[in-house]
C-alpha cells in the first residue's frame, strides 16, 4: 500500500513521515489571507478511475477540489474547522483502500490559549475595530497610538494577515513554481518570514509567541496568519515593544511624531513608507472606530 509522502525538493509545513500526520491549522475559505493545506494526488486505481478521498470526521475539516492542473494531478485544499485528531482515506472506484491513511490533526488555538480572542476575520473596519479592541486589552489606549498602529496595518498588509512578499524579477517570475519556493531561495530567515497584521519575524520572535500563546507556532509558522493569532501578535508586539523601539517615545500625551514613529516597527524604513503611513494614522485620527 502506498503512503502520503511530500515530493521532492518541495515544502509542506506540518506534515510528518515519520508518523505520518498531517497538521492542518484551523481555517476558512472566506478568510482574507485564509489558511489552508492543499493535498495531491497523481493517477488513480487499476481501472483508470480517480481516487476518491474521505476524512472519518468531517466536521473536524473539510477539502475542495482546485482546478486540475493535468497530466492526472489532482490537488484537494483542506482548512480546519474544529480542533482534534481525524483520518484521511483514498478509495479506489470499486471501494478498496489504496494509500496508507494519513493522520490529520486539526490544530486550534483553544487549548492553553486564552490569551486569544474569538475575532475569525473580517473586512476592513471590522478588523480594524477588533485591532483597536486588542490594543485597548493590552493597555494601548491613546488616541494618536491607536491610529498609528492602524496605520501601521493598513501599510502593512492592508487589514489581511498575509505572508510577506517581495518584487519578483522576470527571471524569477519565470523558473518559480510558486510563491513559497521563492521565500524559500531568497529568504536567509525562512521559513520565519513575516506573517500577519503587522508581520512577525526571524525565529526568536516565533519563539517568544508560541511560549505566549502556548500553540505550536515555532514549528507551524503558518499559524501567524489565523486572524486571532495576528491580532494578539500586533497588540502585544507594539504594547511590550516587540517590534523595534517604543512607539510612546514617539507618539505620547505631549508629542505625536508619526514620521519617527516607524522605528517602532521598521527604524530602516524610507521616507515615503513614512509619510504613507502618517497620512493613514491622520486619516485613522477622524475614523469612527477610534470615537467610541
Amino acid at each position: 500500500m502506498a503512503n502520503f509522502q511530500q515530493a521532492p525538493g518541495k515544502v509542506y509545513p506540518g506534515f510528518n513521515a515519520d508518523i505520518n500526520q498531517f497538521k492542518i491549522p484551523l481555517g476558512n475559505d472566506s478568510w482574507k489571507g485564509s489558511i489552508f493545506r492543499d493535498i495531491a494526488l497523481w493517477g488513480g486505481d487499476d481501472f483508470g478511475n480517480p481516487l476518491t478521498l474521505v476524512l472519518d470526521d468531517p466536521n473536524l475539516a473539510a477539502f475542495r477540489e482546485l482546478n486540475s492542473p493535468g497530466n492526472n494531478l489532482r490537488v484537494f485544499r483542506f482548512y480546519g474547522q474544529s480542533s482534534g485528531e481525524t483520518v484521511l482515506r483514498a478509495f479506489s472506484s470499486d471501494g478498496r483502500e489504496l494509500i496508507t491513511p494519513l493522520n490529520i490533526l486539526v490544530t486550534g488555538t483553544e487549548a492553553g490559549s486564552e490569551s486569544l480572542s474569538n475575532f475569525l476575520g473580517g473586512g476592513r473596519e471590522d478588523t480594524a475595530r477588533a485591532i483597536v479592541e486588542e490594543c485597548r486589552r493590552h493597555g494601548i489606549t491613546l488616541k494618536t497610538q491607536l491610529a498609528y498602529i492602524l496605520g501601521t496595518c493598513e501599510h502593512e498588509s492592508a487589514f489581511r494577515p498575509i505572508r510577506e512578499s517581495w518584487v519578483l524579477t522576470p527571471e524569477e517570475r519565470a523558473t518559480l513554481e510558486t510563491a513559497e519556493e521563492g521565500r524559500k531561495q531568497k529568504l536567509s530567515y525562512y521559513p520565519f518570514y513575516g506573517r500577519g497584521f503587522i508581520q512577525l519575524t526571524h525565529e526568536p520572535a516565533y519563539s517568544k509567541f508560541a511560549t505566549l500563546l502556548d500553540i505550536d507556532l515555532h514549528d507551524d509558522p503558518d499559524l501567524a496568519l489565523q486572524p486571532n493569532v495576528a491580532l494578539f501578535v500586533t497588540a502585544y508586539g507594539m504594547a511590550h515593544s516587540q517590534f523595534g523601539q517604543p512607539l510612546s517615545r514617539y507618539v505620547n500625551e505631549s508629542q505625536t511624531d508619526f514620521i519617527g514613529a516607524r522605528n517602532s516597527v521598521n527604524s530602516g524604513d524610507n521616507q515615503a513608507n513614512r509619510e504613507k503611513i502618517k497620512h493613514y494614522a491622520e486619516t485613522w485620527l477622524n475614523h469612527p472606530v477610534l470615537s467610541v
